[in-house]
């Protein structure tokens, strides 16, 4: 038999050394030893393990001989956040570090998620949780969660609340955040972001996005790659009720005029009828206007063609009240020229007519 480094006893030849063994010698525990042939090591009667103890009972090493015996060496001791009573442990409620929480007086039930301090929190349903607390938030909806912030509630399934003050996310799968927006019960999946503001922010509709931003709402989809200044974008500036376009000169380039003729040309080819969106139904309210087909053949080939924007159609519009006001310009003043000359060919006219009444009062004397 061998024994490898790692201690396993296994019959095969010894790989695992060099050199030559002069003799053998037990330590304590064993007996035998030799300087030749084959050597048996054994082990002493009193330090082998005993093969089977009774039932509540131990091997125990009493000094001299291993021997069965009962377990009487019971010392229990509490460590941090525990409380000992005989051989009982218990948390200790009274204790709270970035590890523990904290529940004296608040409520907990079902698979819970709780970081930070709980104190004056609720957190009751299954897969809900709450993070970063402060006093008075509640997440009772199955999965749902309060982030933070004061007085927040989330007690739809699968709502959230990511901090804030006052807020509520009663629908399911709702999202409501910033300062007294709240969200209906009847309007699942709506998303609800309010202001600073000290005044209520209710949800209108199931599905729903909406925003109060009293300081107005800007939407950037372009920067100037070295400084970061928006080159693109719009904005609802505060008390607005209409989006502005940045149309800055200095974010422009490849100026070029238009011939105004042209596009009334074309303007006069572009079919303008009444539709509906499928999904309004037949009975709906028709609308007017072209399809997207073919104002952008008209106007902007190779663009996409499902879709007009608001900058591609007042750019057309724009550019034909200019060339109707520049037609209407020449043509008022082809009329003044032909009033004027109307108006010499009258008194020519009446010159005349008053000559010939001259001559006729003459020959009838």
């Amino acid at each position: 038999r061998v024994i490898d480094p790692n201690g396993v006893v296994t019959c095969q030849p010894d790989n695992h050394s060099g050199g030559t063994i002069t003799g053998v010698t037990a330590d304590t525990g064993l007996t035998g030893s030799g300087t030749t042939g084959n050597i048996t090591l054994s082990i002493i009667g009193p330090y082998q393990l005993p093969q089977r103890c009774p039932a509540n009972q131990i091997a125990k090493w009493n000094g001299s001989v291993w021997t069965c015996a009962n377990d009487n060496d019971t010392t229990y001791t509490a460590g941090t956040g525990l409380t000992l009573n005989g051989t009982a442990f218990t948390l200790d409620q009274t204790f709270t570090d970035n590890r523990y929480v904290n529940v004296t007086g608040d409520t907990m039930s079902g698979a819970l998620t709780v970081t930070g301090s709980l104190s004056g929190n609720t957190v009751s349903g299954d897969g809900s949780g709450l993070t970063n607390l402060n006093a008075g938030n509640l997440a009772s909806g199955l999965g749902s969660i309060v982030g933070g912030g004061v007085v927040n509630t989330a007690s739809g399934v699968g709502a959230t609340v990511p901090g804030g003050e006052s807020n509520s996310a009663v629908g399911d799968y709702s999202f409501a955040a910033g300062r007294r927006a709240n969200i209906d019960a009847a309007h699942d999946g709506a998303f609800l972001w309010a202001d600073s503001t000290n005044l209520n922010f209710g949800s209108a509709a199931a599905n729903e996005f909406a925003a109060r931003s009293t300081g107005g709402v800007r939407f950037v989809t372009a920067v100037d790659a070295t400084t970061g200044a928006p080159t693109a974008g719009v904005s609802l500036a505060s008390g607005g009720t209409s989006w502005s376009v940045i149309s800055d000169r200095n974010t422009k380039q490849n100026f070029k005029l238009l011939d105004g003729e042209e596009i009334l040309e074309k303007i006069s080819r572009l079919s303008v009828m009444s539709w509906n969106y499928k999904h309004e139904g037949n009975g709906a309210v028709p609308h007017w206007g072209p399809v997207a087909q073919d104002f952008k053949a008209l106007f902007y080939p190779g663009r996409d063609d499902k879709t007009i924007s608001t900058l591609e159609f007042d750019g057309v519009e724009m550019a034909s009240i200019v060339a109707l006001e520049k037609r209407t310009s020449e043509q008022k003043a082809e009329i003044n020229a032909l009033r004027a000359e109307n108006s010499d060919l009258k008194a020519r006219l009446e010159r005349l007519e008053r000559m010939m009444m001259s001559k006729e009062a003459l020959a009838q004397k």
